[in-house]
């Protein structure tokens, strides 16, 4: 690099380092030098690996030549034992960076971890790496791996180090010499990054050596390998694009992709078959790549010759041989099959790359990698790669991450610790996908087998076992256990014994082919028809069919609700087996346990990670069933909303163990382990320094938690009253107890088991469950709202057709949607959603509008609707429903009895923070995700009695108990939960009670009766007397149109710490009935300045500024009462006598100049809390501002008081009026209070005294 060169790439280094990144302690900027001399105390962050050193790195390493993810692997997440970046183009060096107070001299020690130490063992561990850097900003130490006379290995330290210090101070001093200089000239010609040659890739192939290879990692593989796949696909697509269609490779290719539509249940449409091509041949990439990739661990682990680099390659491609690319991967093929006979097989998978320039780059790249030793779920990450976000969602399957698979296997006791656990012990997984659980157990076995290989082979073959749908898949788990045998097999002395057949992997349909045929009419075997010609495998499998023996059973089924999946549950609903079991609104997984847990032996151990729902859910009553008949519930772990799954929605995982158990006895006694891990705790960002100065959060204490066996043994022992982890108690960590429930109380009702203490409000007397006074129903299910979830199921030429979006509504349409299309309006009706659902509250302000159909007699009749619906048949017709019969093409799918939504009825979320009831006596539509509480006919009570104390704390309580299912902090509410909650029945011939229940809920008629009977909008009953509750709603209400007005404050907790309001919203709301002036009125600009009559009648002047201005920022006001000096205002002879500073985006500073001290400051305190929500503020903004108003502000006033006195805390004075109005029961009290803690702590006291009394 020339002189020029140089400096010019010096400035580039010394821009970043005076970029505005460094503070001191105080937070105060300070320059690169000053910062570089600070101690670690006196800088703001004390580790600053991350916050700064990390950047400056990054900007560094750009200059050279290198980005992250193109030629440089950056590590993602601190801990593993790895360097911060590695070169993955060139291999040239790995490098670590330190915070800036860390010392990178080498210095090596036997008792602590030094930055020498760490480099060193880098460079050993990370095979194939020339130079090991360290970097802690204020300089840059070099090493070299390289070997002594003797061939040892060594690691030197260059004498090259970088003081970037002193380069700075020579740079302003113009001063290009110096030992610092020459080694930062030393340093650009050796590692500024210069792309190899395509015309070199073969050279360097041919001549590459085996210590020079790459120790691979999940990172480098990524980086190196993913990259090829692309070139891979479209090579293969032009291959498949040249079959013909009368040819025999075309029949076998269309015989596949039939296989593939039936797996993605992809619609018979036009474009049907494209899509069905670009899947297989993606499918067929990977195939190719991973026996690239198997033939290269063969090579390398020294079982066939080599012939895909190195010396073996040199051989084949020069005279006098000079084979065809071609013709070498077919020999490595036959090599390879001589170990693995089954993968290299005809096929309509077998391609291979045409393309010769793509070829030679994809062996350039794996040439590079040393594949002797995979101790990493390689195939795993692929498959977790070819899965695309949407393909997971539809068939529910999420790639289990490698510490939770670790941590069943723990659960369970298959650890590798013990030979005894797993020797000749057998484990299935019923839905391997990839083989995650199949390989990290095959892994185990290596491990506790040590010098047995031969052994451990048979075990690994033998006894573990997999079943998966998908022939990809399938093909991928096989592969990956195939990887972990091979470093077994090389070291078997006999040629026989390294040979690998058949696997105990098929690919099946696990829940229609094994399940347990002996608990079908006591069956002993399962007679197969296998023809004469039957593989070695299809014999082998029947062994799995019979096999109801397995000591573990673990796994991660896919989770796909019945709901938009009818298809895939409809075999189960008239199986011979299933059929047993099957029910409406489950989900797959549910089966999947079942026949887990029915393939175990006695006393065999079952561990699955799943979604939480089937624990309470309606539909898995049949699932509850069986486990209770067949099975200890040893634990249950809540990883309470923790997102172990990034792509998945929704995620409330658990993991839990069962044991077969035939003993009903020990079963009924069984006590019930929960553990609930702390989200909070787990995943606060707080970063500390350990001991090794590398920085650490609790999610990777937790992570190491779950993986040392042991130690989570410890922890989760119930009975242990102490543990520690480093300085955190285990409360801190997770919740750790034995459920009050013996597992004998339990019934395939939901299971509420998250209880250390019995209920204090028990089923007893006339204390009943409210499903005896009132029927509990959810609201209508359009199917679909939308098109959200059936856009991808409409044929094609529709949706161009008819241009459909995938946000337009179908059964429920917005008011501009309504309007565009001219729906029959007798078929419409409000429609709610379950967030317009508070506490004693419903918001009736909606823009939406479900059409109900069941109004409809002959769709003809309805014409506009007609043409509506009518684009939507190729999903609507599909609904099962309509398959039956019990419902017409264009129904909702359940529409429900009108009388649900007219009639009277209390409504509640299935999702809530709080016992967020509300009465109502309006129609009210709304969707499943709401619940409707409707009195029954016999039922004496008044639902307005009911309401109460479904509002009270003391049914609050009952559900923070344990008896609901929770989702992070709020409820979770089932027809089940809701149904349930306690009620205390009226004794109507006990005066007392009787009074109570009227003093509640008042005398009322929900029909007009007598003029004594007046109609009460908010609630639409027709009251002769209040009740405690019509006084709850009418303030409840009236605190919510506060609200609504602008105004803020705490109404869930009902307390006005932190009451606020928003002037403009306030004064929007109000502009209807009170005059306002905006500033835009006001506001002249310097085309006025000569213009006395607009100066006059003006109070803003904007000056030299252009209308097309942005305010950034509000810098400081400045005039009489603000401060000292008074501003130079151009108006100031006028009356202007403030300015405030503004800052536009421009970053030019301008006065805004203001007449009258009320309005500067109103205006200085508006701009900046409009700055605080939106990131600027436009003339179009600035020129809404409304203006300070005498009718608003006493409007404000006499609002905020009527607040505060609904909603401040009871005195003293107030408690002992309590016992007065309790005892006489006197509502006019009540109301003179006028306030909504008062009557809450009143209905609380009566509510306690009628559970008290029964």
């Amino acid at each position: 690099m020339s002189q020029v060169k140089t400096k010019d790439f010096l400035n580039s280094i010394i821009r970043i380092l005076k970029e505005d990144r460094f503070r001191s302690k105080e937070n105060k900027p300070v320059n690169f030098t000053e910062y570089a001399i600070l101690t670690d105390y006196n800088r703001k962050y004390k580790g600053d690996e991350d916050s700064v050193v990390t950047p400056i790195l990054l900007k560094i390493l750009d200059l050279l030549g290198y980005k992250s993810g193109v030629n440089l692997i950056q590590q993602g997440t601190k801990g593993g034992d790895k360097p911060d970046f590695r070169t993955f183009r060139n291999n040239l060096f790995l490098l670590d960076a330190k915070s800036t107070g860390i010392e990178i001299k080498p210095i090596s020690s036997n008792t602590t971890e030094t930055s020498y130490n760490q480099i060193s063992r880098y460079l050993r561990s990370f095979e194939g790496y020339k130079y090991g850097i360290l970097y802690n900003l204020v300089s840059i130490e070099f090493y070299l791996r390289d070997y002594d006379i003797n061939g040892n290995f060594v690691i030197k330290h260059l004498p090259k180090k970088i003081n970037f210090i002193n380069l700075y101070n020579q740079f302003h001093q113009d001063d290009f010499s110096g030992e610092d200089y020459e080694n930062f000239l030393w340093f650009i010609e050796n590692f500024k990054y210069h792309e190899i040659d395509r015309s070199q890739f073969t050279e360097e192939i041919k001549t590459r050596q085996k210590e020079d290879l790459i120790k691979p990692d999940k990172d480098l593989l990524k980086a190196t390998i993913y990259n090829t796949l692309s070139a891979i696909n479209v090579d293969i697509k032009n291959q498949v694009e040249r079959i013909t269609k009368d040819s025999y490779d075309w029949e076998q290719l269309h015989s596949e992709l039939q296989k593939i539509s039936f797996e993605f249940k992809i619609r018979n449409e036009e474009d049907q078959e494209s899509i069905l091509l670009e899947e297989f041949v993606k499918q067929a990439s990977y195939v190719l790549l991973i026996k690239l990739i198997l033939i290269r661990i063969l090579e390398d682990n020294n079982l066939i010759p080599i012939h895909l680099y190195n010396g073996g390659f040199k051989l084949k491609t020069e005279p006098p041989f000079s084979l065809t690319l071609k013709r070498i991967l077919r020999e490595s093929n036959i090599d390879a099959s001589d170990i693995i006979p089954s993968f290299f097989e005809e096929s309509v998978y077998n391609f291979v790359i045409e393309n010769e320039d793509t070829f030679i780059e994809i062996l350039f790249e794996l040439s590079k990698i040393n594949f002797s030793e995979i101790d990493f779920d390689l195939i795993g990450d692929l498959y977790e790669h070819y899965l695309n976000y949407e393909e997971r969602k539809e068939k529910g399957q999420y790639y289990t991450p490698h510490y939770i698979v670790e941590f069943i296997l723990n659960r369970v006791g298959f650890s590798f610790k013990d030979l005894s656990k797993i020797e000749n012990k057998t484990l299935l997984d019923p839905a391997c996908g990839s083989g995650g659980f199949l390989v990290e157990a095959a892994k185990r076995i290596r491990m506790a087998s040590l010098n047995t290989e031969g052994q451990a082979k048979i075990h690994i073959a033998n006894n573990l076992f997999g079943t998966e749908l998908t022939a990809f898949a399938h093909f991928l788990c096989e592969i990956n256990l195939i990887v972990q045998i091979l470093p077994l097999i090389k070291n078997l002395e006999k040629e026989a014994q390294k040979k690998i057949h058949t696997l105990n992997v098929y690919r099946k349909d696990s829940l229609l082919q094994i399940y347990n045929h002996q608990e079908i009419n006591g069956e002993t075997a399962t007679p197969i028809d296998l023809s004469v010609t039957a593989s070695p495998k299809e014999k082998k499998f029947i062994s799995l069919i019979n096999k109801n023996d397995f000591d573990f059973v673990v796994g991660n089924p896919p989770y796909v609700g019945e709901s938009g999946h009818k298809d895939i549950f409809k075999p189960l609903q008239t199986h011979k087996y299933w059929k047993n079991f099957y029910q409406g609104k489950s989900d797959y997984l549910y089966y999947f346990i079942i026949l887990g847990l029915s393939k175990l032996k006695e006393g065999g151990r079952f561990s699955f990670i799943t979604t939480q729902y089937w624990l309470t859910a309606d539909g898995a009553s049949q699932l509850r069933k069986y486990i209770l008949n067949n099975a200890k519930i040893i634990e249950i772990i809540d990883f309470k909303g923790i997102k172990l799954f990034p792509e998945a929605k929704g995620q409330e995982n658990i993991v839990f163990v069962l044991e077969k158990c035939s003993e009903e006895n020990e079963r009924k006694n069984n006590k019930i382990k929960i553990i609930q891990f702390q989200k909070d705790w787990i995943l606060d960002p707080t970063e500390t320094l350990t001991t090794k100065k590398t920085v650490i959060k609790n999610f990777d204490r937790w992570q190491s938690l779950l993986l040392n066996k042991e130690q989570f043994d410890l922890f989760a022992n119930p009975d242990r009253s102490s543990f520690l982890l480093g300085n955190f108690k285990r409360e801190e960590i997770a919740d750790v107890y034995y459920s009050v429930n013996l597992q004998g109380e339990l019934d395939e009702n939901a299971w509420y088991i998250y209880k250390k203490e019995k209920d204090s409000i028990q089923i007893h007397g006339n204390i009943v469950e409210l499903q005896q006074f009132c029927n509990v129903n959810q609201g209508v299910v359009p199917g679909p709202v939308d098109t959200r979830k059936m856009i991808n199921k409409l044929k094609s030429s529709k949706i161009k057709e008819y241009k459909i979006t995938d946000n337009e509504g179908v059964f429920v349409l917005s008011k501009e949607e309504v309007e565009h299309k001219s729906i029959e309006k007798e078929l419409l009706y409000t429609f709610y959603k379950n967030s317009d659902i508070k506490k004693a509250f419903l918001n009736f302000s909606s823009n939406n509008f479900l059409i109900y159909t069941p109004k409809i007699d002959k769709i003809s009749n309805f014409p506009k609707f007609k043409n509506h619906i009518e684009k939507y048949t190729d999903y609507l017709e599909t609904r099962r429903e309509v398959e039956q019969g019990k419902i017409r093409w264009f129904d909702l799918w359940w529409a429900r009895e009108k009388s649900l939504f007219e009639s009277e009825k209390i409504m509640i979320s299935y999702r809530t923070n709080t016992n967020s009831f509300a009465y109502t006596n309006h129609p009210f539509y709304s969707a499943t995700d709401t619940y409707y509480i409707n009195k029954k006919d016999k039922t004496e009570e008044s639902l307005k009695y009911i309401f109460g104390v479904l509002i009270s704390d003391h049914v609050l309580n009952w559900l923070k108990s344990g008896n609901c299912k929770m989702k992070g902090n709020s409820f979770e509410l089932f027809t089940t939960s809701v149904s349930k909650i306690p009620i205390p029945k009226i004794d109507f011939s006990n005066i007392r009670e009787k009074e109570i229940h009227d003093f509640l809920a008042g005398d009322y008629r929900t029909l007009k009766d007598t003029t004594q009977f007046k109609h009460n909008k908010t609630s639409n009953t027709f009251i002769k007397e209040k009740g405690l509750v019509d006084y709850i709603i009418e303030w409840t209400g009236e605190l919510y149109s506060y609200k609504n007005l602008g105004f803020e404050f705490d109404i869930d907790n009902k307390n006005i710490k932190n009451l606020k309001y928003d002037y403009q919203i306030i004064a929007n709301s109000l502009s209807k009935e009170i005059e306002i002036q905006t500033a835009e009125r006001v506001t002249i600009f310097d085309n006025h300045i000569n213009d006395l009559d607009s100066i006059k009648n003006s109070y803003i002047y904007f000056g030299e500024v252009p209308k097309n201005f942005l305010i950034k920022d509000v810098l400081e006001i400045a005039g009489e009462g603000y401060s000292l000096i008074e501003p130079e205002n151009r108006l100031k002879k006028h009356g202007f006598n403030h300015n405030i500073q503004l800052k536009l985006k421009n970053k030019k500073i301008i006065s805004l100049e203001i007449r009258g001290t009320n309005l500067a400051k109103f205006l200085f305190d508006e701009m900046q809390n409009q700055l605080k929500v939106r990131k600027e503020i436009s003339w179009d903004d600035f020129k809404k501002i409304i203006l300070p108003n005498k009718e608003i502000a006493k409007k404000i006033s006499d609002i905020s008081n009527s607040i505060q006195i609904k909603l401040i805390q009871l005195d003293n004075n107030s408690f002992n009026s309590v016992d007065k109005i309790i005892n006489n029961l006197d509502i006019l009290e009540v109301k003179n209070k006028n306030n909504l803690n008062f009557a809450y702590y009143v209905l609380n006291s009566l509510v306690k005294e009628l559970y008290s009394d029964n």
